[in-house]
């Protein structure tokens, strides 16, 4: 996704952004994230916000309007929605602004224990999950990615995932009730999956040994942290 500049938003847009935080002095684009049509670090008067938006008709449009729905919900650690505004159609939210970085999740990266227990204090608070929602076992169904693998493996895929092709498939199709809440990706989700999102891409060649990056993420390694040093102000 092509992300704008807030110059080139429209200028309805950028005045109804400006009715709610101030005039803009300065605008950031983040140099990571994919699923805004715009995102930025805004300084204003009073401070920084963080604004991301997308076209209120895009497909992703869902994924702001279910981030705002769930950010109420989530402890103190997650900056706060300030603002959410619907403009010339655009849908645009403002969060606090929370200075940081993308975690290291490489084995033994010191960043592991902050992002375990960022992770572990949205347990009690998500737990049952407040908001009603497809949980991530159906999601995943539609999308049978290690069943697809099994039926017809790659050529390139690594020996480890073929050894264990058929607990990942079991893992996929798997119904749990147990919840976890993730942003703008909300879903109710097994207690594993966390782990396994944070495991997979450590476990790439050159990093460590499978075994390694499973045991690292043991203890429910997540990916964000924000307030911890590092923080998700990107998508």
């Amino acid at each position: 996704m092509t992300r704008r500049e807030w110059d080139a938003l429209p200028d309805g847009v950028r005045r109804a952004v400006e009715d709610r935080c101030g005039p803009v002095n300065k605008a950031e684009t983040p140099a990571w994230g994919c699923s805004s049509d715009f995102s930025a670090t805004l300084h204003v008067e009073n401070g920084q916000v963080f604004c991301k938006g997308i076209q209120a008709t895009a497909p992703g449009a869902w994924m702001h309007r279910r981030e705002a729905e769930v950010n109420p919900h989530l402890p103190q650690l997650a900056p706060r929605l300030l603002w959410q505004l619907e403009a010339d159609g655009w849908l645009m939210l403002g969060f606090e602004h929370a200075p940081g970085r993308h975690p290291d999740l490489s084995p033994y990266s010191a960043d592991l224990t902050p992002v375990a227990e960022a992770v572990t204090a949205l347990r009690p608070a998500l737990t049952p999950c407040p908001i009603q929602g497809r949980s991530l076992a159906a999601r995943w169904a539609q999308l049978p990615v290690w069943q697809n693998y099994a039926d017809d493996p790659p050529a390139d895929l690594e020996p480890w995932a073929v050894e264990h092709l058929p607990h990942l498939v079991e893992l996929e199709a798997s119904r749990s009730s147990t919840c976890r809440t993730s942003s703008n990706w909300r879903r109710q989700r097994p207690s594993w999956s966390t782990a396994t999102r944070c495991s997979t891409p450590t476990s790439s060649p050159g990093t460590s040994s499978p075994t390694t990056a499973r045991s690292g993420s043991s203890t429910g390694h997540g990916r964000r942290g924000a307030r911890r040093g590092w923080t998700r102000r990107s998508s």
